[in-house]
């Protein structure tokens, strides 16, 4: 905040200091909208195209090897399973208990939400998905990527992976599959 008040500082006539909130409006609309259509209507807006988590986190090969395997084991058991990944960490990301971080949970909540699933990993591989799921660094768990790894039929919404994932859009709604089954399944019928 203290940043903030210094960068849109505006000095009055009487010296005292106030923020210019009408500057700090433009910047943040200058961010997200395309400035000027009012004056120029047929100019078209560039799009916007959302992204889903941070930067990917790198692991050295041994751990990156180790994470690819215990998600090669996860994505089986849930595919046999016909198990919807990310309803047990979303309840916990809508909850009003809850710390209220966009796409991330606790280590705990992601512990407690890989139980309800059946798996109960060892704590040296924990700490191995706690590493590659922290893309903030801010000591969360990164729910919406870990279930986009584990089942490649989730969506989250129309936001895109960094990089763009090689995972062709399918036609679930929103994150939520209509049909509870996997697309591989569907597709055989």
């Amino acid at each position: 905040m203290a940043l903030l008040e210094q960068v849109y500082a505006r000095e009055m006539l009487d010296g005292e200091y106030f923020v210019d909130w009408k500057s700090f409006c433009k910047d943040i609309n200058a961010a997200i909208l395309t400035p000027n259509l009012e004056v120029m209507p047929t100019m078209l807006p560039e799009p916007v195209v959302p992204t889903l988590g941070s930067a990917p986190v790198v692991l050295t090969a041994a751990e990156e090897a180790r994470v690819q395997m215990l998600l090669k084991d996860m994505r089986e058991r849930f595919r046999i399973r016909s198990v919807y990944v990310k309803a047990p960490f979303h309840d916990f990301a809508r909850s009003n208990n809850s710390a209220m971080m966009v796409d991330r949970i606790t280590r705990q909540q992601f512990v407690q939400g890989l139980s309800r699933l059946g798996i109960e990993p060892q704590a040296s591989d924990l700490e191995l998905l706690f590493k590659k799921y922290d893309d903030a660094g801010e000591g969360a768990v990164n729910y919406v990527t870990f279930t986009t790894d584990v089942d490649a039929t989730e969506t989250f919404s129309d936001r895109m992976r960094m990089p763009p994932s090689p995972v062709a859009q399918t036609t679930f709604y929103g994150g939520f599959r209509s049909p509870k089954v996997h697309e591989e399944l569907l597709r055989s019928m």
